[in-house]
């Protein structure tokens, strides 16, 4: 269960990151888009690397 949280923790940063980037750097919806599906390959990626 802590290492749940942890990861939950974690993640809900890694969220929190992308939202001031999106907001601060005033990002339309595609660009955003674009960022989310970027780093959602990065998860992917050093989710297959970490097995």
């Amino acid at each position: 269960m802590d290492e749940r949280r942890g990861c939950a923790d974690v993640f809900a940063a890694r969220l929190e990151r992308l939202a001031l980037h999106i907001t601060g750097n005033r990002l339309g919806s595609i660009d955003a888009a674009e960022l989310l599906r970027d780093v959602a390959q990065r998860i992917q990626n050093d989710a297959q690397e970490s097995r």
